[in-house]
């Protein structure tokens, strides 16, 4: 039987043919893709914001002044777009203002 140390000295070219197997077989698998075409991504959309969104200055500017005028433009706006509902809480830094 041979020895551990005659052994370890047989399986040595063994492993380094193997090791240049498999990094030769990882170059050649990476060098198509290195060489491959660019592929371009797809376009950007560049539309803008749907005419619903776009706010004139002149709405912009008329926030309301309490909170029950707030609910009200609120429910108007949930009305006209045909919400069923919204869940409302406003904070400040003292806390929860309103729940609704």
């Amino acid at each position: 039987m041979p020895t551990c140390e005659a052994h370890n000295v047989m399986a040595r070219p063994r492993r380094t043919l193997l090791l240049v197997v498999f990094l030769l077989a990882s170059v050649l698998a990476w060098l198509p893709l290195t060489f491959a075409p660019s592929v371009d991504a797809p376009p950007v959309l560049t539309e803008g914001p749907p005419p619903a969104l776009i706010v004139s200055p002149a709405t912009a500017l008329q926030a309301p002044g309490t909170i029950e005028e707030l609910k009200t433009q609120i429910a108007d706006v949930l009305r006209r777009e045909g919400v069923p509902g919204v869940g409302l809480a406003i904070v400040d830094a003292d806390g929860v203002t309103s729940v609704s």
